[in-house]
């Protein structure tokens, strides 16, 4: 699918569900109609600021018991730090949750990591969970995943969830090096995220080329460049992707294309599962441990799970 001219809204693809709107989201449509139509620049910064600012979400007790079990310490991060957990020793391997997400999402790969001799590190990214940080984006989580990177050695793997994934891929490409990674749910682009935000604030095309003019300007990068179908094909690290066909957030579809783009990527597809309980899942779990820990050889072609 092609990414928007800055001129244009996001188009919905049929394999996008319809937002989900949060309560009160009327007020902030009310005031972005209202400020674009007395400083459109005003309302460009407003838009953007909702863009970047992540929702949160709530950590089970069972997640953060496995929290609790380990080690935590904080990474700095350029405006602030990032709440971070170890268990176990030997190479590391990094859990990467998704936008909205945090660490707790991931806990279940610790045990099978730990068992099979490797360190495991969870970050909660800039602006979600424990961390620091109002607004967060792909870059914030590309550039604390290096940063976790530094702090800690190396990593022999990371395991990485929908925006995770994303990341991971732009913080490769920007010269982080991993041998093995899992995707859970990874997205080739980003124009499900961008039609969602545009459909649920109801921004029209002129606020969108102007809140995304100025981010670009901000950040002094294209959105084009941030999109993992545009490094994909570059990569070198092997690839396991794991994508649930009843997935509403990002479309199985999504993820058969960007292993298709990466070479000797594997793929498999799962059932019932959806965009969160593909984490907790015991099969899916073993099976991206055995991967991460190498007791699995190179991946390659698609299978069902």
């Amino acid at each position: 699918m092609q990414s928007p001219s800055p001129g244009e809204t996001p188009q919905r693809s049929q394999a996008d569900r319809p937002p989900r709107l949060p309560p009160g989201i009327g007020l902030f449509r009310r005031a972005l109609r209202v400020t674009e139509r007395l400083s459109p620049s005003l309302a460009a910064e407003f838009a953007r600021f909702l863009f970047f600012k992540p929702m949160s979400s709530r950590v089970r007790a069972e997640e953060q018991a496995v929290l609790t079990a380990g080690q935590r310490f904080h990474i700095p991060v350029e405006g602030g730090r990032v709440a971070a957990w170890s268990w176990g020793q030997g190479p590391a391997v990094l859990l990467c949750h998704g936008w909205g997400g945090h660490s707790g999402q991931m806990v279940a790969l610790v045990q099978p990591l730990v068992s099979s001799g490797h360190r495991v590190i969870a970050v909660d990214m800039p602006g979600h969970g424990q961390s620091q940080g109002q607004l967060s984006s792909v870059l914030h989580f590309a550039w604390a995943i290096r940063a976790a990177a530094d702090t800690c050695g190396g990593f022999a793997g990371v395991a990485a969830h929908s925006l995770g994934a994303a990341s991971t891929v732009i913080a490769c490409a920007e010269g982080l090096r991993v041998p093995r990674l899992v995707f859970f749910a990874p997205p080739l682009d980003f124009q499900g995220f961008w039609t969602r935000f545009c459909e649920m604030l109801d921004v029209s095309p002129a606020l969108w080329a102007r809140m995304r003019e100025l981010s670009e300007r901000r950040t002094g990068i294209s959105f084009d460049q941030l999109l993992p179908k545009t490094h994909a094909a570059r990569m070198e690290a092997d690839l396991l992707i794991f994508h649930d066909e009843s997935d509403r957030e990002i479309p199985l579809a999504q993820g058969e294309a960007l292993a298709q783009l990466w070479r000797g990527a594997g793929f498999v597809r799962t059932q019932g599962l959806g965009h969160l309980r593909l984490l907790k899942d015991p099969g899916v779990v073993q099976r991206a441990a055995d991967f991460l820990a190498g007791a699995a050889a190179r991946p390659g072609g698609e299978t069902a799970a």
